[in-house]
Order: structure tokens, then sequence, then C-alpha cells
């Protein structure tokens, strides 16, 4: 995916630097058919979890849309605070910034009315969302797009993309059991070798508890909708 150099500007008071990746909806809209039905049966906080280990976001086709994108949406922190407290968005988000966005292809989409809606290409429905009064205003989304090209199931995180990390259960870590080598080597058989510096057997594996590298690496933050305010989630240390 081309990836561009150029600058942003500095964003203003009504704009936001951060860009958040919600991976949940609100109660009450629906789920884009064109989502993978593996992710569309998870849980927001099961979605989270994948994209950590996965390093990568999934692509979905938008309502409207005739191609595969990445949704994100621009938020100043009043405005992210109303939009979990008042909208009720599930509080399972990853923050990045509007430069990182931008430099893969992302920007703004476009509110135009029903008439201009309809009068564009399929191309150009992909960065749109139609504005209606009476039933289709989404302007407090302030959506942002990342296009997919072909035969890409999505974008993948490189260390340091995340900005921060937004969860809704304040004890909540995304522990998975990894196979790691335990220091021996097996033999043709599959036995333990007696010499464990054998380097022509094959490691013998064992399954250890741990944490994918982008939860550890990002700032993290837990959602209190009680009290409408955001604490720090700490790491638990290695055991």
């Amino acid at each position: 995916m081309t990836v561009a150099t150029l600058q942003l500007r500095e964003p203003g008071p009504a704009q936001s630097n951060l860009i958040y990746h919600f991976c949940g909806r609100p109660p009450g809209t629906g789920t884009s058919a064109g989502l993978d039905p593996g992710i569309a049966a998870m849980t927001p906080r099961d979605r989270l979890a994948n994209i950590l280990w996965d390093e990568q976001l999934r692509r979905s086709v938008p309502f409207g849309a005739t191609s595969p994108m990445i949704c994100f949406s621009e938020s100043p922190i009043e405005h992210l605070t109303w939009l979990l407290a008042e909208r009720m968005f599930p509080a399972w988000a990853l923050l990045f910034t509007r430069q990182w966005v931008y430099n893969f292809g992302g920007g703004p989409v476009w509110y135009p009315r029903e008439q201009q809606y309809y009068a564009m290409t399929p191309e150009q429905r992909n960065w749109a969302v139609r504005f209606d009064a009476y039933n289709s205003d989404w302007l407090h989304e302030r959506e942002w797009r990342i296009p997919v090209a072909p035969g890409y199931a999505g974008l993948g995180i490189a260390p340091g993309s995340i900005q921060a990390i937004i969860v809704e259960e304040p004890g909540w870590q995304p522990w998975r059991q990894v196979p790691e080598p335990t220091g021996w080597m097996l033999d043709e058989y599959g036995m333990p070798s007696a010499d464990p510096h054998d380097h022509h057997g094959t490691p013998e594996m064992a399954p250890r508890w741990r944490l994918p590298p982008l939860w550890t690496a990002a700032p993290r933050f837990w959602w209190d909708r009680a009290n409408r305010r955001f604490s720090p989630v700490a790491v638990p240390a290695p055991g």
C-alpha cells in the first residue's frame, strides 16, 4: 500500500489529532453486510484482542460502498466522551494519529445530500456517507476511511503506530496461550534429548500465557462508564 509523506497541518480545537478505530457499533445500529462473518460474530472485546494479536485492522465494505475500507472516527476528547456516554459506543477502541491514517491513503469521508450522493460514481461513494436529516444523519461520527487494496485482508499495524488503547473492563487483559520453546530438544522419537544443546533435534514446545506486544507497548485506558472518566490500565509484571 502506498504511503504518503506529506505532513498535515496541526488540527484546530474543533478537530482532533487522534483518530479512533472502534471495535463495535452502538446499540441499534447495524453491521455492514461486507464484514467477514467471523469478525461480525465477535464481541467488541474479542475483536480488539484479535486485532492486537494479528497486528492487523481487518477490512469491511461500509454501507453504500462497493470496495473494502477501514473506518475511523475523528474525536476531540470532549466529543469522544459524548460518543461513549450519550451515543453508547462500546469503549473498545484503538487510537491512531490523523497523519498515520493519511499516510496510508486515508482521509475524511464526504457527507453529500441525497441528490449529490446518488449522482456520484461507485468509486466516489466509497468515500461518502449520505446526509439526510430524516434518516441518515451520521455527522457525529466524523468518519475517516482508508481504502484497502485488492488481495489484502486488511492493514498491518507496526509497533509504535497505536497511540493508546481504550477498554471497557478495568481488569481485562488480552491473555493467550502461546507455544514457546522450553529449552529442551526432542530427538527423532519425540523424546527429550540427553543433550539439551543438541541442535539436530526439534525444539520442545509448551504453552505459555502471554500478552501481545501491541498491548504492552501502548498506553491503555479504562472507560469508567458510571463516572464518565478514563483511568490508566497497568500491565501485570511478567510471571
